[in-house]
């Protein structure tokens, strides 16, 4: 409940500078970061990731990385999104968006995926339409 209130608290999407970044990798349990460059493809991959945030804002936290140094010295080369999952201490760089926020959306709603996961009303469909429902109860001889 805290961490959802928290995201509520933050914009859609937080502003991650070179001295915030360690701390905001781990302000929740999934956080996205988009690592974007200046000009028209900066923007382009801002707008997806923007659209994509406000639709999964009460499930995740997003940031985003504008400066070039910040980019080089993460040695990700921008436009790029990094999944990190603070449970499993993983960090899983998601292949190319195509600028495309449907396809951004899958990629996050893979990566973000638990290994063993929550059962709650935001995610419930989601389970169930990916075959992660738990198994029905077998039925015994005893009834």
């Amino acid at each position: 409940m805290v961490h959802f209130l928290n995201r509520w608290a933050r914009p859609a999407v937080t502003a991650v500078t070179a001295d915030s970044l360690a701390s905001f990798k781990t302000i929740d349990e999934t956080v996205f970061i988009a690592y974007v460059g200046a000009g028209s493809d900066g923007d382009e991959a801002r707008r997806a990731f923007d659209e994509v945030a406000a639709k999964y804002r009460d499930e995740f936290s997003f940031g985003v990385v504008t400066d070039p140094g910040v980019s080089a010295e993460q040695d990700i080369t921008p436009p790029a999104v990094v999944c990190y999952r603070v449970v499993d201490r993983d960090a899983k760089a998601l292949p190319s968006f195509a600028y495309d926020p449907e396809a951004l959306a899958k990629l996050v709603l893979e990566a973000s995926r638990p290994v063993v996961g929550e059962l709650t009303p935001s995610n419930h469909k989601r389970f169930l339409d990916v075959g992660n429902s738990p198994p029905e109860r077998a039925a015994t001889a005893d009834g």
